[in-house]
């Protein structure tokens, strides 16, 4: 089994960090969308360390838009809030940003799943 034990237990300067980052992401997100899909953002980790970015990329794509292994009445592409603000775009693209005011300061995809997800494997206890 695995638990989180979320910030409590973190050394000082990487608690405040930890904590100002989710503080930055939800003010940010409460002015422009994110481009940030969980299960496509675990495939896109999973992949990326052993079989680097192109591949990394693919997974999450299978996610987001339906492929081998996910349906695509199940792909995250076809959730009603991510057509509704994402719909005919590439949200998973390096080059994608919003086309909202304020967007210039949103990170791409990737770079959101490690940080959002960096820090639950961090900090992930297997009992």
């Amino acid at each position: 089994m695995a638990r989180f034990d979320g910030v409590a237990h973190i050394g000082g300067d990487d608690r405040r960090t930890a904590v100002n980052l989710r503080g930055q992401q939800v003010a940010l997100g409460q002015t422009v969308p994110l481009p940030f899909f969980p299960n496509s953002a675990r495939d896109y980790l999973k992949a990326l360390d052993k079989q680097g970015e192109a591949k990394a990329l693919e997974k999450a794509g299978f996610q987001f838009l339906g492929g081998p292994y996910v349906p695509r009445q199940l792909a995250e592409c076809n959730d009603a809030n991510v057509k509704l603000v994402f719909d005919g775009a590439d949200p998973l693209s390096p080059r994608f940003r919003p086309a909202a005011e304020g967007s210039e300061e949103v990170p791409w995809f990737g770079a959101l799943a490690a940080e959002i997800f960096g820090d639950l494997e961090r900090y992930r206890n297997e009992e």
